[in-house]
């Protein structure tokens, strides 16, 4: 009887069904990565109630963003560590030019949105507290996942800031 050979095909990881196999995965994930952090770091996109006026001046928004950041304004939104629902939260916004001085707004906004229940959507206007400086007292109807977003024009140009917070149950 004839012999059979055996050939050596070497460790399977080096096959290059196995690489393409392990390029996909490679890829698939990369690519979920990038759209969970343009997720994170972009406008949350939520519905305004005034969307379809919001629509037709989505070009001059656009610009007015870009003429912002341009000019190097940078917002930064402070609220408490833990907000309660029910309970009084204290929301702060400090608004900086390029070169780091307070920034005046002729309009200060701040908007509260509920991913979970568009009904539960608030917003309300910052109130000056010192140069460049404003701030909201607020109370949060209900617990869970909210997005805000603090809005400030000044002279038509206008820059966001967006952020992400958890409310806890309770509190008053």
């Amino acid at each position: 009887m004839g012999e059979t050979t055996r050939r050596d095909r070497g460790p399977a990881w080096k096959n290059p069904w196995v690489l393409a196999w392990y390029g996909v995965v490679l890829a698939i994930l990369v690519a979920n990565g990038v759209m969970i952090t343009l997720a994170v770091r972009t406008n949350p996109g939520l519905v305004k109630k005034d969307y379809y006026e919001s629509g037709q001046r989505y070009g001059e928004t656009l610009a007015a963003e870009r003429e912002a950041r341009a000019l190097g304004w940078s917002l930064d939104l402070a609220l408490p560590a833990q907000p309660r629902a029910g309970a009084p939260a204290s929301v702060h916004l400090l608004a900086r030019d390029g070169s780091g001085l307070p920034l005046q707004a002729s309009r200060a906004h701040l908007y509260a949105y509920r991913p979970a229940d568009a009904r539960a959507d608030f917003d309300l206007p910052l109130t000056q507290t010192a140069a460049g400086r404003y701030r909201a007292e607020l109370r949060f109807p209900l617990p869970g996942v909210w997005d805000l977003v603090g809005e400030l024009e000044q002279g038509g140009r206008i820059v966001r800031v967006a952020r992400r917070i958890e409310v806890l149950a309770g509190g008053g």
